[in-house]
């Protein structure tokens, strides 16, 4: 949501974008609330586990659960207050009309296994992009980067050298 933003608002320090995993409206404001609510009962921790359930794939998760541990103990010892005010920005934020107005070509990837921002949604937001098109991440959650780094890497620098080629 930031390089969105970012786009919109200094476009003249972006020529291109690439969106992966995000979309302009993430989730709606209730469970943005009531996550709020629960990390202020009961910590990150309490809501450790069901993020790595929307964070990384079942066979992910299945396939490397030390690296899921290691995210699981990263998002564990984030202070409250600073995930709370994550989440109040994701609940508040709507990047909808900063989308329709991005005037750089834009690559908009997702995994298919991502529940937390779903191929929809990204696909959505690709469509209110004017010059934007969308790619798969095939097998790939939230996290894409961590779990198929060379298919994200390879779609990255081929939308780079589309760009070099003009």
């Amino acid at each position: 949501m930031i390089a969105l933003g970012l786009a919109r608002l200094r476009p003249e320090l972006v020529g291109r974008l690439i969106l992966c995993d995000t979309a302009h409206r993430i989730g709606t404001a209730e469970t943005w609330q009531q996550r709020i609510a629960a990390v202020e009962a009961n910590g990150v921790a309490s809501i450790a586990e069901a993020t790595m359930e929307r964070w990384f794939s079942a066979e992910f998760r299945a396939r490397q659960p030390d690296l899921v541990a290691a995210a699981r103990n990263m998002l564990s010892r984030t202070p409250v207050d600073g995930y709370i005010r994550a989440c109040a920005a994701l609940r508040d934020g709507d990047l909808t009309a900063a989308a329709k107005g991005v005037a750089v070509p834009t690559l908009c990837l997702c995994g298919t296994a991502d529940i937390a921002t779903t191929p929809e949604l990204v696909r959505s937001l690709a469509a209110l992009i004017p010059d934007a098109r969308y790619e798969d991440i095939p097998g790939a959650g939230h996290i894409p980067c961590v779990e198929a780094p060379d298919v994200l890497a390879g779609l990255i620098r081929d939308f780079i050298e589309e760009g070099r080629r003009g």
